[in-house]
């Protein structure tokens, strides 16, 4: 998950992860790749990352030196990802843009296919706000 100043959305998005992840019995990692954000996203992450420490997913870290961009913040993650052979991989983003409730349909699909893929541009697909 990269991040740029997504400090006051984590502090919600991760334990919506956790309860996901804790209700369908899923067990995993949470890779936040934190772009150095001004608002000390990455650093009160680190500091309070024992705070997740029964959500089913260990929170890792990645900070970076500044502001490289979301697209290669996607690769660098994925490419540390595949370091630990998962299973699954899963990329959303911290502005609420994918929510969390689709993780168990989208971790069930990923059972009986080589990818899944979420759009707001399918049948059933949308966004607001």
């Amino acid at each position: 998950m990269p991040t740029y100043n997504e400090l006051e959305n984590l502090t919600i998005l991760i334990p919506k992860i956790g309860e996901v992840f804790r209700k369908n019995n899923i067990i995993g990692s949470l890779l936040i790749v934190d772009d150095n954000s001004p608002d000390g996203t990455g650093k009160h992450l680190s500091k309070h990352s024992s705070d997740y420490a029964n959500s089913n997913f260990e929170l890792k870290l990645l900070h970076r030196a500044g502001k490289l961009g979301l697209g290669t913040a996607y690769i660098e993650g994925y490419n540390l990802a595949l370091k630990s052979s998962p299973d699954f991989i899963l990329g959303m983003d911290a502005d609420f843009s994918h929510d969390p409730k689709y993780i168990n349909q989208i971790y069930n699909e990923l059972q009986t296919n080589d990818m899944v893929i979420g759009s707001r541009y399918v049948d059933g697909g949308g966004i607001q706000n």
